[in-house]
């Protein structure tokens, strides 16, 4: 089964929600979310309102640098 908002025509929100609750679940052995694993974790989409939903739905730290173009 593939996801996303796109071609696969699944609801935006869902999606987002669904990687927002995977993200902040805890890494193996730790209390912190698996999000601060990783450096950067890219969600990309020709469509701004579709970027938009995305910066809403999900966490950002205190670290995290938002660039708006």
């Amino acid at each position: 089964r593939s996801i996303g908002p796109g071609a696969f025509g699944n609801d935006l929100d869902d999606i987002a929600d669904c990687f927002r609750d995977v993200l902040e679940m805890p890494m193996l052995n730790s209390k912190r979310p698996i999000r601060y694993a990783f450096g950067h974790i890219w969600f990309v989409s020709i469509d701004d309102w579709k970027n938009d939903t995305f910066k809403e739905i999900l966490p950002k730290s205190e670290s995290d640098n938002v660039e708006q173009s």
